[in-house]
């Protein structure tokens, strides 16, 4: 329980500190075309009851509930998996998450799609962010640096969803699932430039979860989340794996965690029982003997070639990035209307949207709009730019990790793959024995 105590400790000051790094209290909306409307708290008349009066002051700090409730499920998390070795009760708080962040407060706030509010605020100064929104972003990869993936296991409303639904999985083969796994590099490159020079929040936009939660959406986005979780019967979490931009995050901070996935509490008897039950191909079996493994020379000059390639696939990324910029830059709704007012003045029409009759009404010369315009298609040029480089990064960096000699005698679990779903405590037989003998002690 020690671990838990630090944490404990290290977020009351979090907490603490987190009022000072923002001016803004007020949380951001998220960015909906389904219809949705959030629903404006306006004042109560005087005749409203004392309880109804009550119920409306205590409203703006239901907000830092939601965030308590994250911290206590994160901790019960880290409890089940690492304290009582426990399938059972991650499954309990995974049922949980679903019930409460899912079909109570409708699948969001989600730190998933505070990536964007984060990457907005970062980038544009002017907005606004609120404690809640930045809690809610950094809790599951503070976590990360403790006790790995928890958030995802049985804490995050749209991989829990998907956990639950997962009765017959089925291995994808390897090169596919490492082909699959570069996917979710794009979609947090894309998100965060979108969100960084203001053409809009695709992450919220697309997710496929919300809707179903709600049980009300666009067609595409409810049959793409139906989809998902009946693709997810077979294969495991297929969005948490091959699209989730958040897992990049907590991935690459639970490399560095100082608590992980043990598979059994003592020793190891290779029975391959783990290896066959983990959903989303986390275990890493024994480095093979040496009459087996491949020869060092061979593994070296992989590795050279790569450093050989490395500055001119950053360099091609970069110069891919630039020139996708202009028509990344047509999304955006200044650009739009630059062409909707453009076109409508060329040939002499009325405005044709709401936008533009907006624009045209309030006598904006349209040379400021068009400097405007300039600067919006700079930034994304420079942003895809920027895009491109890390995404080629990224990949490279992959190529690295698998061309690496592991030396391992026992199964291992790949701390940055694993989601803490605990599937494989039920298979080990060392633990098995484990928790009969601790109960017959008892």
């Amino acid at each position: 329980m020690n671990i838990l105590r630090k944490m404990s400790a290290c977020l009351a000051l979090f907490f603490a500190a987190v009022p000072l790094l923002t001016a803004q209290n007020r949380f951001p909306k998220p960015d909906f075309t389904n219809g949705y409307k959030i629903p404006e708290l306006s004042p109560l008349p005087s005749a409203a009851s004392p309880v109804e009066r009550l119920m409306l002051s205590i409203a703006p700090y239901l907000q830092y509930a939601v965030v308590a409730v994250l911290l206590i499920f994160l901790l019960l998390s880290c409890y089940f998996l690492y304290r009582k070795r426990s399938r059972r009760g991650v499954l309990v708080m995974a049922l949980a998450t679903v019930a409460f962040f899912g079909f109570i407060i409708g699948g969001c706030i989600c730190p998933v799609g505070s990536i964007q509010n984060v990457a907005a605020a970062v980038f544009n100064p002017a907005f606004p962010i609120s404690p809640v929104v930045l809690g809610i972003f950094l809790l599951p990869l503070f976590f990360a640096l403790f006790a790995g993936r928890v958030f995802c296991g049985s804490v995050c409303p749209l991989g829990t969803i998907q956990e639950i639904v997962n009765f017959y999985p089925l291995k994808v083969p390897p090169l596919l699932d490492r082909i699959l796994r570069t996917i979710p590099l794009f979609y947090l490159g894309f998100g965060v430039l979108f969100a960084a020079t203001g053409i809009g929040f695709i992450i919220c936009r697309f997710d496929p979860f919300v809707g179903l939660y709600r049980m009300a959406g666009p067609f595409f986005i409810l049959t793409s989340g139906g989809g998902l979780l009946l693709l997810g019967v077979f294969v495991a979490r297929p969005y948490c794996r091959y699209l989730c931009p958040y897992g990049v995050l907590l991935g690459w901070l639970s490399r560095l965690s100082s608590r992980r996935v043990s598979i059994t509490p003592d020793e190891c008897i290779r029975c391959r029982l783990c290896e066959n039950a983990c959903p989303v191909d986390a275990i890493m079996p024994p480095s093979p003997p040496n009459q087996d493994r491949e020869p060092m020379r061979k593994s070296l000059h992989r590795i050279i070639l790569l450093l050989i390639l490395l500055p001119m696939t950053a360099a091609a990324g970069g110069v891919t990035g630039y020139f996708l910029g202009n028509p990344l830059s047509l999304l955006h709704p200044r650009v739009e209307l630059y062409r909707q007012v453009s076109t409508e003045l060329a040939a002499g029409e009325r405005p044709q949207t709401d936008e533009s009759l907006a624009f045209r009404s309030a006598g904006t010369p349209v040379a400021e709009l068009q400097k405007e315009v300039s600067a919006v298609v700079s930034n994304i040029r420079l942003g895809s730019c920027i895009l491109g480089i890390f995404i080629a990064l990224a990949i490279m960096a992959r190529l690295f990790n698998f061309s690496k000699r592991r030396e391992q005698k026992d199964y291992q679990v790949d701390n940055s793959l694993c989601v803490c779903c605990g599937r494989c405590y039920n298979v080990c037989p060392r633990d098995k024995r484990n928790r009969i003998m601790l109960k017959e002690s008892e």
